[in-house]
């Protein structure tokens, strides 16, 4: 773990972004992206350029962007529920990719140990959730009254709402809070809600300067989120059992 800059208060929860973060899922969303563009326009973007533009955006925005941003709201639903479907076809047909990794199931189960809340904050919407929680088991880890995702009213990153929710549904505030985050919009969205402390998540795609000037840490796994950062960082409600070696880079 990098530590890019440092706090004096502990932290008492963790809001998750979802995708990228919890779910490695930019392949597929790139691809499922290229085939709603290619569909509706004829136009061939290639997943390069796709990539620098969809991650940590609203479905509505990104719609006006790639596609006509003169469409009307009905238009926008129906080109987002193609999408939409053109994504889950894709999931379900790459079991091996959709699922939880063993380092997010590790840092669940690490954050239960120690008694510390988390939930999830994410641009997708009621529909893409359900799906998630279907098809990934989250009721094991999350309640959903306390989630926070598009519902079609609630602004989307950069802005700050969705954070701001998330903390609400824990009854905390965002500055009590740590958000994990892989896109830069995400972390400016964090800044915005004056989050406690952010982690940039460089897994599935190296992080662009932006994200170093907004994150106070980077980890490349979330096994770097181990018992000695949530010992240095984090209000624990029980007693850390220290262990017996030391991952390389912590507290740096």
């Amino acid at each position: 773990m990098d530590i890019l800059k440092d706090i004096n208060k502990k932290l008492k929860a963790i809001l998750f972004d979802f995708n990228g973060v919890i779910l490695y899922d930019s392949e597929i969303q790139e691809k499922s992206w290229q085939l709603t563009i290619y569909e509706i326009t004829g136009k061939k973007y290639n997943i390069y350029e796709l990539r620098k533009l969809i991650h940590g955006r609203g479905i509505k925005d990104l719609i006006k962007a790639l596609i006509d941003d003169k469409l009307s709201e009905e238009e926008i639903k129906e080109i987002a529920k193609r999408k939409e479907s053109i994504y889950k076809d894709l999931c379900l047909d790459n079991k091996e990719s959709f699922k939880l990794t063993d380092s997010v199931v590790n840092l669940f189960e690490r954050l239960n140990k120690y008694n510390i809340p988390f939930t999830i904050a994410s641009s997708a919407s009621e529909a893409d959730m359900r799906f998630y929680f279907e098809h990934l088991n989250l009721n094991k880890w999350f309640n959903w009254d306390k989630i926070a995702y598009f519902d079609g009213k609630v602004k989307t990153k950069p802005a700050p709402d969705l954070y701001i929710l998330g903390a609400k549904k824990l009854n905390l505030d965002p500055t009590e809070c740590c958000v994990i985050e892989d896109a830069v919009a995400g972390m400016q969205a964090a800044k915005n809600a004056n989050a406690g402390f952010i982690i940039a998540v460089s897994i599935e795609r190296e992080l662009p300067i932006e994200a170093k000037k907004l994150a106070n840490a980077v980890v490349y796994t979330l096994d770097e989120i181990n018992e000695l950062f949530l010992h240095k960082y984090f209000i624990l409600k029980k007693d850390v059992d220290f262990p017996l070696y030391y991952i390389s880079g912590m507290g740096r």
